[in-house]
């Protein structure tokens, strides 16, 4: 044989401590977001102060109903951190719920049923936020959870109760989250110029801000997911299989920088020319993400869980903090 070049290849032996790490850890997204808001970062920290104070006396007065009778929300910890002179403050927050509950086994039967919770008890999904100010802007890092509430919700969340804090309902209290990074998202669709289909889907009790956002009758949104009960709700737009859809990619940019929050997909058919092939793209997932492995968090028992180790994920959300300001 002439042999030109010789590889070596080292395969670094699969320890059992590396497969236990691997097994205790889950990968996370951790998204960026600007909060836009009237209320100042310092307000914001004496809400979280507020809600903690109400949460010691009276858990349940800490709860708020996702307008649905079902579905809370629910800020379980808090605290605060510093990273050098920034201070960093971090969140437990999830969704506190008793309905679409799954199912339990008796293996001495076989029976199955629904998961029965005793009055006053909840299922409880969270995910971990952190929030903190960088030359007059206030940031906020989402560990991204599925099953978890979304920033919007969070930004609600504190809304209703500084209008609580304040003994004023009626107060005009404006937090909103823009996701940043954005940047991925403008030069994957410069290249295209036709679009053939979008698919957006979406969390049916954020079907009232979507049908507010894209101008179509809100009341027949609501009658719908009413109806079915849906928990997921898909919307789209097609266009004929020789023709295209009349909007811009200007248009699709601002339809999706204005929904972003509210979704779980955001999903576009495109295509360069006529003649070109159709590709479907995404946006959801093309925005800029910071993928870290966190500790999954344990029962008494040691038992793994569904949801992440808090002193961990506040961790890595701290320590992606320096990721983040690297990108303005």
């Amino acid at each position: 044989y002439n042999i030109k070049t010789l590889i070596l290849v080292y395969v670094e032996p699969f320890t059992g401590r590396n497969l236990s790490s691997f097994v205790d850890t889950i990968e996370r997204s951790i998204q960026a977001y600007r909060i836009e808001a009237n209320i100042s970062f310092s307000e914001i920290k004496d809400v979280i102060d507020y809600i903690s104070d109400l949460r010691s006396k009276d858990p349940s007065s800490a709860l708020l109903d996702a307008g649905n009778g079902a579905d809370f929300l629910f800020l379980s910890n808090n605290g605060t951190r510093h990273k050098g002179n920034i201070e960093i403050l971090w969140m437990k927050f999830g969704w506190a719920r008793r309905r679409g509950l799954p199912e339990t086994l008796d293996t001495k039967t076989g029976q199955t049923e629904v998961l029965r919770l005793p009055s006053g008890i909840y299922l409880f999904e969270p995910a971990h936020f952190a929030t903190f100010e960088y030359n007059n802007n206030i940031i906020l890092l989402y560990e991204y959870n599925l099953y978890a509430p979304r920033t919007t919700r969070l930004c609600h969340y504190i809304a209703e109760f500084y209008k609580r804090m304040k003994t004023d309902p009626n107060l005009r209290v404006k937090i909103y989250p823009h996701r940043m990074f954005m940047k991925n998202v403008e030069e994957l669709l410069r290249g295209y110029n036709i679009v053939k289909s979008i698919r957006i889907e979406l969390e049916a009790n954020n079907i009232k801000e979507i049908g507010r956002v894209l101008g179509e009758s809100e009341t027949v949104l609501e009658s719908l997911s009413k109806m079915f009960k849906p928990s997921t709700m898909v919307l789209g737009w097609k266009s004929a299989p020789n023709g295209e859809l009349e909007i811009s990619i200007d248009d699709i940019l601002n339809m999706f920088y204005d929904l972003e929050p509210y979704l779980k997909t955001f999903k576009v058919r495109v295509k360069k020319s006529v003649f070109g092939r159709s590709e479907e793209i995404d946006l959801k997932k093309s925005a800029l993400t910071f993928r870290k492995r966190i500790k999954l968090a344990r029962d008494e028992q040691g038992n793994l869980l569904r949801s992440t180790d808090t002193n961990d994920a506040v961790n890595v959300l701290i320590d992606t903090i320096t990721e983040v300001l690297n990108q303005l």
